[in-house]
């Protein structure tokens, strides 16, 4: 990938931050979450070569945007608040020698990273560091591509979606400003609290990472296939489902993890799920996880999607409605599941139904949406696809038992490994 860094610079908001408004408190979940910077990547390709012409309007609209959302340009001041001195995000502007159909076509590894800020993209965020960052690729020949990271302290997929599509539609509109709601900055009266001593949070990582597509033709193959015993099986539940199952496959082949026992942890957006229920722009992270599949080896696609979907509505039934209120119980029973040794968990996160698809800056909705290969250890995100009805899996295991998963058969009935598969097959 042959590019060039053309300026770099702190973007500020556009108005200042009220002095009562300085002093921004984490709430009890920012605290407990790592710090790591959360990637996306949007691909706009285009004939033309828009090199810079865009670029006033994305500054300007970033900055009017972190006037919203005014913690997010500042700095962290301690392990429970944000100080909030309008320092900015970084924003970086490259100039790509290649066309973004060139990278959406052929995904490669070294075609995607070079594209994000800084190469902070699953990092940990350093004291005094910007909490977002972006970088503005405009490609010669034809197109361009925003990559935005954003401190996992601050807020979730969600908060990042919301951020981002906001940013777009100032960017798009000036006129969008004044109909545009507000993002909700109460989380830390929500989930009170302070941690008596500031998690440090580390998870392994690994660069064994794959990416797999599953076009909604397979999807409904696989909802076949377990409708005996789920009615109306989500995508996300049924790909997760057979990811899952694939993935202890892979691990029983290798000694050190044949006798371990495997479980599955899935966060939940709780937004819609607390009683009374909280704004769609509630800014924060609102995630909890929940447990499934511990006896998975044992069970058949079709029973394994009836426990995880079992799993998820028994979390809601208990927990989710009176979460701030049983936050501390929650905490202890999670940590007590993860710290058994014995167990060989992993990671799910589902980054479906987001909006990412309607981040429109002027220049159209994005061709594709993206992240950066996920580093951490057995850690599985899905995304949507283009069509709103196909799923992007971002796969990491270790290195060996990657080896058994991609070769699976099972698995590659239904999912076709990346960069293999075309963003222009329909």
């Amino acid at each position: 990938m042959e590019m060039k860094i053309i300026s770099e610079e702190s973007i500020r908001p556009s108005t200042p931050t009220p002095p009562p408004l300085r002093h921004y408190h984490l709430s009890f979940l920012d605290q407990l979450i790592y710090a790591d910077y959360i990637p996306l990547i949007f691909f706009y390709p285009t004939d033309e070569n828009i090199s810079g012409k865009y670029s006033s309007e994305l500054k300007n609209s970033l900055s009017e945007t972190l006037s919203r959302y005014y913690p997010f340009a500042g700095r962290i001041k301690d392990s429970v608040s944000i100080e909030c001195n309008d320092e900015g995000a970084l924003f970086i502007e490259a100039r790509v020698k290649h066309s973004a159909m060139e990278v959406i076509e052929n995904p490669r590894h070294d075609f995607i990273e070079p594209l994000f800020p800084n190469n902070l993209q699953w990092k940990r965020m350093q004291p005094g560091a910007s909490l977002v960052a972006a970088q503005v690729n405009y490609f010669d020949h034809g197109g361009i591509a925003i990559a935005v990271c954003m401190s996992h302290k601050v807020g979730d997929l969600a908060t990042m979606g919301n951020f981002i599509n906001d940013w777009a539609a100032i960017a798009r509109s000036s006129e969008e400003l004044d109909s545009l709601p507000l993002p909700t900055l109460n989380s830390a009266s929500i989930f009170e609290g302070d941690l008596a001593v500031s998690p440090d949070v580390v998870l392994e990582k690994t660069s064994s990472y794959r990416r797999f597509v599953f076009n909604a033709c397979k999807i409904n193959e696989l909802k076949k296939r377990v409708s005996s015993k789920v009615q109306n099986p989500t995508r996300v539940q049924v790909v997760s489902a057979l990811i899952y199952k694939c993935a202890i496959s892979a691990s029983r082949s290798l000694p050190s993890l044949a006798s371990k026992r495997t479980a599955l942890i899935q966060s939940v957006n709780l937004r819609g799920r607390m009683a009374p229920s909280l704004p769609e722009k509630s800014v924060g992270n609102m995630n909890w996880i929940f447990f499934s599949g511990e006896n998975g080896e044992a069970m058949e696609l079709d029973e394994l999607a009836k426990e995880t979907r079992g799993a998820l509505q028994e979390f809601c039934g208990k927990y989710a409605k009176r979460f701030r209120s049983i936050v501390s119980e929650c905490l202890k029973e999670a940590l007590e599941f993860v710290g058994d040794e014995n167990r060989l968990l992993y990671r799910w996160a589902s980054w479906c139904r987001f909006g990412m698809y309607e981040a429109d800056f002027g220049f159209g909705k994005p061709r594709w949406v993206t992240s950066a290969g996920c580093v951490f250890k057995n850690q599985v995100i899905l995304m949507d696809w283009r069509d709103g009805d196909g799923i992007e899996a971002i796969v990491n295991l270790d290195e060996q038992a990657m080896t058994a998963f991609e070769n699976d058969e099972n698995l590659l009935a239904y999912a076709s490994p990346s960069p293999s598969y075309s963003l222009n097959e329909k």
